[in-house]
Order: structure tokens, then C-alpha cells, then sequence
């Protein structure tokens, strides 16, 4: 399971997610900015006294979605893996496009 081991990822990477925030116009007005949004990144660690839910992995970036297949980047307890998802398999394309950023997934 990940988590559980030394962590696979190796700099410059780090586990993150990001986080789409709004402006305000004198957010905007101070940093000069012409978007209404920042996208801001976060790192977290969670702690608990029993034992978590097994998950098979962790989506470690936005999955790249196309016409043909789905590829998604997780953290899985064989280390970082490139999840592919052909489109003639749709359950596993629909299923993997329904997957963002930082969610725990069972492939």
C-alpha cells in the first residue's frame, strides 16, 4: 500500500495537489494580475491511531485525457506507475476520467 513505505518520488517532484482560488480585484489590482484565479499548491500529512482503508494507489497529477486512452501518474506500493487506459476498454476510461488530482484509487 502506499504511504506506508519511503516515498518513491524524487526531486524536483513532491507530492502535492492544487487548488484553484479566487481573486479578489485587489488581489488582482497587487499582483498585476489579468486572471481571476490562482492556482496554489498543498502538501499535507494525516495521522491516525487505526489502521486507514487500503487504496491501490494515489493520483499524483491531473490524468492526461485524449480521444484514444487515459494516462494517469500514481503512487502505488511498486513506487510510481503510468496508469493507461485504452478508450476500447470503456469502463476502465470511464472510470479513470472520473479520477483528479490527490484522490486515492483502487485500479
Amino acid at each position: 500500500m502506499p504511504h506506508e513505505r519511503p516515498c518513491p518520488l524524487r526531486p524536483p517532484d513532491w507530492c502535492h495537489f492544487a487548488q484553484r482560488l479566487p481573486r479578489s480585484r485587489d488581489h488582482l489590482h497587487i499582483k498585476g494580475a489579468e486572471v481571476p484565479f490562482e492556482d496554489e499548491k498543498f502538501s499535507y500529512v494525516v495521522l491516525s491511531r487505526s489502521k486507514p482503508q487500503s487504496i491501490g494507489g494515489r493520483v499524483l497529477a491531473q490524468p492526461k485525457i485524449t480521444k484514444s486512452a487515459t494516462t494517469t501518474k500514481l503512487c502505488t506500493g511498486e513506487g510510481i506507475v503510468t496508469d493507461i487506459a485504452p478508450r476500447r476498454d470503456p469502463d476502465a476510461y470511464r472510470r479513470r476520467k472520473s479520477w483528479r488530482w490527490g484522490d486515492g484509487v483502487v485500479r
